[in-house]
């Protein structure tokens, strides 16, 4: 948590109910309460929109809060906390238009399937490098470094990989979600 305000800002050119081409800027401001907690302001186009966002910074895991969903011009918004980041700046708060996130242009799913695929990968990384680090402390070194390292990154391999896998499984494509024709049309 920061202790500063902080404004996250969103462009892009959507085609309203009347056809018309409209840019919509959506700005978040983050402002902080006593360093503990985040007071938020949603923006569009200048305008306050009123909201129920709380924070919530283990979403989209875990809990409740941490997004919110509204319509304007015939078209849906979510913002969302993703904490499901490897850096730090790939966490923070996402915008989805119509199911489609502005920054990297992926559908809601997707974006977390990559995530989620992101995750698995670092994990066995991290997993694969903590085995070795064990194997050399067993056969190669009593030096009690390479033990500690080895089992602490192979713990911190396995936890990515439960977030990946928790966060892959829960968003991929479910059987009712594809089109019955959807194979026909693939030949």
């Amino acid at each position: 948590m920061v202790c500063c305000n902080r404004t996250d800002t969103w462009a892009k050119s959507l085609v309203t109910r009347d056809g018309i081409d409209k840019l919509f800027v959506v700005q978040l401001n983050r402002k902080p309460d006593r360093c503990i907690s985040e007071q938020y302001e949603i923006l569009v186009n200048n305008k306050p929109v009123p909201h129920q966002l709380t924070p919530n910074f283990c979403s989209p895991l875990c809990g409740s809060g941490g997004v919110y969903e509204w319509e304007q011009d015939g078209h849906s918004f979510m913002l969302m906390y993703s904490r499901l980041g490897i850096l730090r700046m790939m966490r923070g708060y996402r915008l989805f238009i119509d199911g489609i996130d502005v920054d990297t242009g992926l559908e809601f799913r997707a974006f977390f399937r990559q995530r989620g695929l992101l995750h698995i990968g670092f994990g066995l990384l991290m997993f694969v490098i903590g085995l070795a680090l064990l194997l050399v402390y067993f056969f190669g070194t009593t030096n009690a470094a390479f033990m500690y390292s080895g089992i602490s990154l192979t713990t911190f391999g396995v936890v990515h990989l439960f977030i990946g896998a928790i966060t892959y499984f829960r968003n991929r494509r479910q059987p009712q979600d594809i089109p019955n024709n959807y194979y026909s049309m693939q030949a």
